[in-house]
């Protein structure tokens, strides 16, 4: 039963990192409650946890979000993707965390090549103002068609960590 909880804790946290994803995209923004609720569901785990063990996955969380907030002060990242990989770092031993990262890294790689590639092809420049108008003023593809280069994050640490919870 314990198992079935913690299998089902982590598939919530997934699928709130492929919501804040979604919501990356649709308004460039990722709200503090769903970095909030990966975070807050990590409690039933956590109490499955020996002392060691729980103290890792804390230092882990805490270090990957001072980390994520360095980046965020240096302009390089969006706050809410900070607290997103805090909040998703936390759920990963240190065995996992260089992985997930890596492929946070190569995701992130592949997303910003996309809008270098939406915003300088002659062939696809004219999509992002059709995507504008469908998802809004707000979103990724409108601030694409402005000219200005930004990358949805949290796209990359949402397969990131699908990536890094198929490996736990």
């Amino acid at each position: 039963m314990l198992d079935t909880l913690i299998l089902t804790t982590r598939i919530c946290v997934v699928m709130l990192a492929f919501f804040a994803a979604y919501e990356d995209v649709r308004f460039l923004r990722i709200r503090n409650a769903v970095a909030l609720m990966a975070a807050v569901l990590f409690l039933p785990t956590a109490f499955t946890l020996a002392p060691h063990a729980l103290v890792a996955h804390a230092v882990t969380g805490l270090v990957v979000l001072g980390v994520g907030f360095g980046l965020f002060a240096a302009g390089l990242f969006g706050g809410g993707d900070a607290k997103l990989l805090g909040a998703v770092a936390l759920w990963l031993p240190l065995s996992v965390l260089p992985s997930f990262l890596l492929v946070m890294a190569f995701t992130g790689g592949v997303v910003a090549l996309a809008a270098l590639a939406l915003r300088r092809l002659p062939g696809l420049a004219k999509f992002p103002p059709l995507w504008a108008v469908k998802f809004g003023d707000k979103s990724w593809f409108a601030a694409l068609s402005r000219g200005e280069t930004v990358v949805p994050y949290g796209v990359a640490i949402a397969v990131a960590s699908a990536y890094a919870f198929l490996k736990l």
